[in-house]
C-alpha cells in the first residue's frame, strides 16, 4: 500500500498550486526544448515530452541544481526548496519525492517558458497507529528561478553567438 501511494502521489495532487516560473524566450519553442532536454539531462533528470506542450522532469539518483550542488530531498534538507512551514515537527515523513514541469507555448516570434516542481512524501502521525498518506509540499521557487535562468542565459548565447 505505502509503495503504491508514494508512486501515485503525483497523480494525485497534480492540480495543486505551485510557485510556477516564467520567462518569454525569443526563439521558437521547439529550438527551447532541444536545449531545455540536453539541460535538464546534464543536471540528472530524466525527461518525457507530452503532445500538449509539457516536458515532464523525473530526477534521477543524482539529480544537480543548476548551481552543480546535489539536491537532496530528505527529511532536513527539503525545507530548502519548499515553502516554509508546510513541515509539521509532529509528524514522520519518509519516501521524499518530486518531479518538475516544463511547459512551452508559443507566442509570436516567442515562446513562454513555465517551469515547476513539487515536492512529496509519505506522511503519518507517531502519536496514532494508523496507516499514513501521501503529503505534497508547494515549492518556494528556488529551483524553478535557477534553471530558467541557467537556460535562458545559455540560449541567449547561443543566439548571439549566431548572430
Amino acid at each position: 500500500m505505502r509503495i503504491v501511494l508514494v508512486l501515485l502521489a503525483p497523480l494525485l495532487f497534480a492540480g495543486d498550486n505551485q510557485a510556477d516560473e516564467m520567462r518569454e524566450v525569443p526563439l521558437k519553442c521547439e529550438e527551447v526544448l532541444g536545449n531545455a532536454q540536453t539541460y535538464f539531462s546534464a543536471h540528472g533528470f530524466k525527461s518525457g515530452y507530452l503532445p500538449s506542450g509539457e516536458l515532464k522532469l523525473y530526477p534521477e539518483q543524482h539529480a544537480l541544481e543548476a548551481s552543480g550542488d546535489q539536491i537532496s530531498v530528505s527529511r532536513f534538507r527539503i525545507s530548502k526548496y519548499v515553502r516554509e512551514g508546510q513541515l509539521s515537527p509532529f509528524r514522520i515523513y519518509s519516501d521524499f519525492w518530486f518531479q518538475g514541469t516544463l511547459i512551452l507555448a508559443p507566442l509570436s516570434g516567442a515562446c513562454r517558458v513555465t517551469l515547476s516542481f513539487m515536492f512529496g512524501a509519505y506522511e503519518w502521525s507517531p502519536i496514532l497507529i494508523v496507516d499514513g498518506f501521501g503529503e505534497r509540499f508547494a515549492s518556494n521557487g528556488r529551483l524553478e528561478k535557477q534553471y530558467l535562468t541557467a537556460i535562458s542565459d545559455q540560449l541567449s548565447k547561443a543566439r548571439s553567438s549566431r548572430e
